[in-house]
């Protein structure tokens, strides 16, 4: 099995799948520092729970030296992990001629959408954001309506500790 492999890869956005992060929430952190330190990279997510990579990168930001710093920030941190390889192995995905599907793409937008949020709130994202609009939506119609709008605030209410809870699972005691 491949230590280190391509699970899906979009124009400015590519999840690797990589072994050696499952259940090691200290290299998920690494790996994270590491690569947002490279030119042209926005965001890594890193999640020591399923191994997963995601990257968000910036297509006219991505320059020759790239790949070669990428080589050198994760060689260290996996072992046997070949620049090469992987590039090889995106060509073959970039290459196939097969569009992605609508919902990969919408994917792909909201995921780069949430990166973009990220960066120019501070760390916020979408799991935060969304549910406190719709917060502030239902405190804006009980207060400053005359009659009940439809949807009612109280709905509005609702909403938001309903997304909030779906989109921020808690975290398991152990």
């Amino acid at each position: 099995m491949d230590r280190l492999r391509i699970v899906h890869a979009i124009p400015g956005r590519v999840r690797l799948k990589v072994d050696e992060v499952r259940a090691n929430p200290t290299l998920a952190e690494a790996i994270e520092d590491r690569l947002v330190s490279v030119p042209g990279i926005s965001w890594v997510e890193a999640n020591p729970r399923t191994g997963s990579v995601l990257v968000v990168y910036e297509m006219e930001s991505i320059s020759s030296d790239t790949l070669p710093r990428l080589s050198a920030v994760l060689s260290p941190l996996i072992p046997g992990f070949s620049i090469e390889d992987l590039q090889r192995r995106a060509m073959e995905r970039d290459t196939n001629g097969v569009r992605p599907a609508l919902d990969t793409r919408i994917t792909g937008f909201l995921g780069t959408l949430n990166a973009g949020l990220g960066r120019a709130t501070g760390g916020f994202d979408l799991k935060v954001v969304v549910p406190v609009l719709l917060f502030c939506f239902g405190v804006r119609g009980l207060l400053f309506s005359d009659r009940v709008p439809f949807p009612s605030w109280y709905d509005f209410l609702w909403f938001s500790f309903g997304t909030f809870l779906a989109l921020n699972p808690a975290v398991e005691a152990r």
